[in-house]
């Protein structure tokens, strides 16, 4: 039998487990950055047309609804392609006024 190695109490697996949901970028900024974000979204799902991607407006349900439709896949799997590509997401430097 395999055991996690501990650290503190907290087992070393469920550490890393946390520190990946803080680091996750929240949904609300995604959604209120969409113009910055729509682009990588395009990339990641290249059979919706761009102008049904921005239409989405960074609406979670639409996008998803929209991966459902163009890929023939199941809310489940869009959900998990969402999340996937949502970790991978970075927040993008507010530019500065002079």
């Amino acid at each position: 039998m395999v055991r996690a190695r501990t650290v503190g109490r907290v087992p070393e697996v469920t550490r890393r487990s946390m520190h990946a949901k803080e680091s996750a970028m929240n949904w609300s900024t995604i959604e209120s950055n969409w113009i910055d974000y729509k682009a990588t979204a395009k990339q990641q799902w290249q059979k919706i047309s761009d102008e049904i991607i921005a239409g989405t407006a960074g609406k979670r349900d639409s996008l998803s609804a929209q991966v459902q439709q163009a890929y023939a896949i199941n809310n489940e799997e869009a959900q998990r392609q969402i999340s996937a590509w949502q970790s991978r997401q970075v927040e993008k430097p507010v530019a500065k006024q002079a």
